[in-house]
């Protein structure tokens, strides 16, 4: 070996071998913080909180979605809270409206779609948003915003109720 190619190869053998120890406390510091208690930072326990809210949003617009359909028992007005159903009669034909808070709901869904939500190929929502102002029934409440994906062009407003996730508008 030349005298001139011994310190390239020192040099070379000494960046290896700080690269190697450097990997080494990168990859002992990433177990260390993924294994001790209490590791989990704020963002991903929010992220994991939004997740299950996300997924409770999703079942009640589909049991809702489903309700809508004048051949189910199941009674669409219990998705929602109590303000939007009752603005949803009020709005109703009177005759509509001496039938119920269900023949109610069924006869305003259908107004402006080309096809019932119920009929929609596409079940459930998408693009669901958070934030602490929605329209609601009664006005502004925190809550989430979401599109029928059977219908894009809707939007449907939840609010919590006595932790429950509901259709609010």
């Amino acid at each position: 070996m030349t005298a001139g190619r011994r310190p390239l190869i020192i040099a070379l053998a000494v960046a290896i071998a700080a690269i190697v120890v450097l990997l080494a406390l990168l990859i002992a510091s990433g177990d260390e913080s993924n294994n001790s208690p209490g590791a989990r930072s704020t963002p991903t326990a929010s992220a994991d909180a939004r997740a299950a809210d996300r997924a409770e949003i999703q079942r009640i617009a589909e049991a809702w979605r489903k309700a809508l359909n004048p051949k189910s028992s199941d009674n669409p007005c219990r998705y929602m809270t109590a303000a939007a159903a009752d603005q949803l009669q009020f709005l109703a034909d009177p005759r509509v409206r001496a039938r119920g808070c269900a023949a109610a709901v069924r006869a305003a869904e259908p107004q402006g779609a080309s096809v019932p939500l119920y009929e929609a190929l596409q079940p459930g929502v998408r693009n669901i948003r958070f934030s602490p102002r929605v329209d609601t029934a009664t006005g502004p409440a925190p809550g989430a915003k979401a599109e029928w994906r059977g219908d894009p062009g809707r939007i449907v407003t939840f609010v919590k109720d006595n932790g429950q996730w509901l259709i609010a508008k």
